[in-house]
This record gives C-alpha cells, sequence and structure tokens, in this order.
C-alpha cells in the first residue's frame, strides 16, 4: 500500500511539475511578445553529448565534467551543453544556419 501510494504521489507531482512548466513557458512566452520577441523551446535531452564547435555527438558519463571533443573544443560540460541550446534555439528560431544539429 504504501509502494503504492509513493508511486501516486511521485505521478501527480510529477504532473504538478510538468504544468509548472507549461505555465510558466505560456508566461514566458506573454512576456517575449509584448517585447516583440519569440520563446523558442529546445528538448535539452542529449544536449551534453554534443559539440558545439563541428556537432559531433560524443557520449559521456555523468562524473566526466569536461567536453573534450577531436575538433579542439575544451570547455566545461555545461557551457558546453549550453552553447548547444542556445543553437539549437537560433536555428528554431530563424530556421536554419546552424552547425549544431539534435542528436537522433
Amino acid at each position: 500500500m504504501i509502494r503504492g501510494w509513493h508511486l501516486a504521489c511521485f505521478s501527480l507531482a510529477k504532473s504538478v511539475q510538468d504544468a509548472g512548466w507549461a505555465q510558466f513557458l505560456a508566461i514566458l512566452s506573454a512576456k517575449a511578445a509584448s517585447a516583440g520577441r519569440r520563446v523558442v523551446a529546445v528538448p535539452p535531452h542529449g544536449t551534453s553529448q554534443i559539440c558545439p564547435q563541428c556537432g559531433r555527438v560524443q557520449k559521456k558519463e555523468l562524473s566526466e565534467r569536461i567536453h573534450a571533443c577531436e575538433c579542439g573544443c575544451v570547455l566545461d560540460r555545461d557551457v558546453a551543453a549550453a552553447k548547444v541550446i542556445l543553437a539549437l534555439g537560433l536555428d528554431g528560431a530563424f530556421g536554419g544556419g546552424g552547425r549544431v544539429t539534435a542528436p537522433a
């Protein structure tokens, strides 16, 4: 019974969290529209595995905190992921021209 209750609470918490993100994005989009801007949602899954310089996908363990690619790009893993997310967002906002491709 405890396990079932725990799973129900987890499911409810996940639903509330998902609704919270949806509401956040709706408010952010409205604010951006009033400023003449646009919000582009980028799925973050796998972005820390992509090189922001050459687009090569390189699997890493979570414990690996430095992104080091064969192309010579060496960055903190979080900084590299942020650059990939920015490139994906700009590509979605302007419809092309980005070097980075989303993982398959």
